[in-house]
């Protein structure tokens, strides 16, 4: 356990560059950057990180609410990856309570 070393990638690997696994962690969340045992993210320190990273010009306008959610609605049917339920068509077993 001592050579094994998480890449930026968030693949586990060992001392040989051997992926032990592909995602750090059950879910992919570092315990490190969680806020509090009862989330994993904090939104508003989350908020708070965004607009400091990303400050908008004089001239643009936030995004509204209804905005926000038809995007990301979007994003999401035009990914690429197979949905839940694709995955369980093509006989992977999806976790539950995870």
């Amino acid at each position: 356990m001592e050579d094994l070393v998480i890449k930026y990638d968030g693949t586990v690997r060992a001392s040989g560059d051997e992926i032990i696994q592909f995602r750090y962690g059950d879910d992919g969340l570092d315990p490190m950057s969680m806020d509090d045992d009862k989330l994993p993210v904090s939104l508003d320190r989350l908020c708070t990180q965004v607009r400091q990273s990303a400050k908008m010009r004089a001239d643009e306008t936030p995004l509204q609410p209804q905005e926000i959610r038809d995007l990301a609605i979007k994003v999401i049917a035009d990914c690429p990856f197979p949905t839940a339920e694709q995955y369980e068509e093509l006989g992977y077993v999806r976790q539950r309570g995870h």
